[in-house]
């Protein structure tokens, strides 16, 4: 009988905290998981540590792709090999309290029209240490999804939510992380479509902020990197394609023709709210790719 929750791990070169990241899953109250760990062809100890830990434990499967393909893409692929009826994120830099899945089960049981729960957040240090810092990440529970799709892109600040625990269902109906800075809020966005996102009001997730491990810290070299790891994309794109995608949800969303026509009319003032940061993106990368007299 396949397990009812799956955790998907994409994993590249992360030797120095993936042993705290595993202990942190194994540790959970909630046993019944399968984890699913995917190897973006790490370079370092990576592989060898999983594999230690697949020796040890059954509910642990390991997958090595032969080529870096790319952080949304890695993350996409380990979804896409999960059986449970409930799925989970998680980075091998970041861990999660014992109680985190349960807790979460437990609320997306108690709640059918929610398609994520996810508890609040507690930032750490290299060392692992939390900081003083807890988040809280927006709930959206409002009728309407044109207001569920607005609240999220006003209000989710850092995404979170993906320390959460998803409805597989309901993740199977979009489109998943685009392979683009921000795919995972164009996710959120069309999951807001869908039903309502819940929290647990204590700091099960334990997400670890620092210049290493955080893409708010990254360069745009390194981020364009943790992306598009051939180099396939001419210049480097942020808000053309996230504006662009936001308003493919609102297009071909699962609405009613007023509520989509609400939806479109917002996305549309984005793009006219925001034609300066795309105007100079679109500068930026034109001199990037103009050929040299």
């Amino acid at each position: 009988m396949p397990p009812l929750v799956s955790i998907g791990l994409p994993v590249f070169n992360g030797e120095r905290y993936i042993r705290e990241a595993l202990d942190s899953l194994l540790a959970q109250t909630y046993p019944h998981f399968e984890l699913i760990v995917s190897d973006n062809a790490s370079t370092d100890a990576t592989a060898s540590i999983c594999q230690e830990y697949v020796a040890r434990d059954s509910r642990i499967r390991l997958v090595r792709q032969p080529v870096n393909i790319g952080a949304p893409a890695n993350y996409n692929e380990v979804f896409r090999l999960a059986s449970g009826d409930y799925f989970r994120w998680t980075s091998s830099n970041d861990l999660a309290a014992p109680s985190l899945l349960e807790r979460c089960l437990k609320r997306l049981c108690d709640h059918p029209d929610a398609v994520v729960c996810y508890p609040r957040t507690r930032y750490i240090d290299a060392r692992g240490e939390p900081t003083s810092q807890v988040v809280s990440s927006p709930e959206l529970v409002q009728p309407r999804p044109s207001d569920r799709f607005i609240h999220l892109i006003e209000h989710l600040q850092a995404n979170n939510i993906y320390g959460g625990l998803f409805r597989t269902a309901a993740l199977r109906r979009t489109g998943l992380e685009r392979l683009h800075p921000g795919g995972d809020l164009v996710l959120l966005a069309e999951l807001a479509l869908l039903g309502t996102f819940i929290e647990v009001p204590e700091p099960l997730y334990l997400r670890r902020m620092t210049s290493e491990t955080a893409t708010v810290h990254r360069s745009p070299a390194q981020i364009k990197q943790l992306y598009d790891p051939a180099n396939t994309w001419p210049g480097f794109w942020i808000r053309w394609p996230l504006l662009s995608h936001f308003l493919g949800v609102a297009l071909r969303g699962p609405l009613p023709p007023g509520e989509r026509l609400r939806l479109t009319s917002y996305v549309l003032k984005l793009f006219y709210w925001s034609r300066g940061d795309l105007w100079n993106e679109c500068r930026h990368n034109f001199n990037m790719c103009a050929p040299i007299a």
